[in-house]
């Protein structure tokens, strides 16, 4: 079960129509005075949501979610 639907609606159109991460709408509501008293989710419990499936966000519109990994795998030989 969502909650804070309002805010979690304004996060997924800023994410997907605007580019903004998570953090940015976090960091955003909690500045404006218009969501001051309205119920919010952490930060943590945004990205959980996204990682659940919860949202119409998906890991893929996130761009630091998909970044590759560029480290080379190192197997050590036993002496």
């Amino acid at each position: 079960m969502l909650i804070a639907i309002e805010f979690i609606d304004f996060a997924c159109n800023q994410i997907l129509n605007h580019g903004w991460s998570p953090d940015a709408v976090i960091g955003f509501t909690k500045r404006q005075v218009d969501w001051k008293n309205k119920q919010m989710v952490s930060t943590k419990t945004l990205y959980n949501y996204i990682d659940l499936d919860l949202l119409t966000v998906r890991k893929i519109d996130l761009p630091m979610k998909t970044k590759p990994n560029t480290k080379k795998k190192r197997i050590r030989k036993k002496p």
